[in-house]
């Protein structure tokens, strides 16, 4: 939740800075506020057409300070989406229960098919079973395999 809250503070500045350029050059270069806005905009995601540019000397320095800043805010907000993406990746690998429970949530996984699919209940049944029974034979049978030979052990 501590990355949502930051990705929320980064996308608020962007939001902020846009709306803080597109004042600030209304009343510095007497700009319409669509140009304004449009040249923000424009000058922040560093496309930069060249139909609009500043006049003064102050005002191209606070555009190049400007495309600093902004860039900086679009790839801190890139680097929290990434850590968000790579955070659900991991959670998604990582089981979040004990092994223990595997039969018990294959059981319920069965019954939720079933009521999918309740017309085909034989053939459902018989797929489910040679979809579940690898892991159930293989990978549950030897980690229960491992656990009793680490009791032995420890006797």
């Amino acid at each position: 939740m501590k990355e949502r809250s930051k990705l929320r503070f980064a996308l608020l500045m962007i939001a902020l800075l846009l709306v803080v350029n597109t004042i600030f050059f209304h009343y510095a270069e007497h700009w319409r506020w669509v140009d304004s806005f449009y040249f923000s905009g424009i000058t922040m995601l560093t496309i930069g057409y060249g139909d609009l540019t500043p006049t003064h000397d102050w005002t191209k320095i606070v555009v190049v300070f400007d495309a600093m800043i902004s860039i900086g805010l679009f790839l801190y907000s890139l680097s929290i989406l990434t850590e968000i993406r790579m955070q659900r990746v991991a959670e998604w690998k990582l089981w979040k229960f004990p092994v223990e429970e595997l039969p018990r949530r294959i059981d319920t996984a069965k019954k939720r098919i079933r009521k999918v699919l309740p017309s085909e209940r034989k053939t459902t049944r018989h797929k489910m079973e040679q979809l579940f029974k690898p892991i159930k034979n293989t990978w549950y049978d030897n980690h229960l395999k491992s656990i009793e030979k680490q009791k032995k052990k420890e006797k």
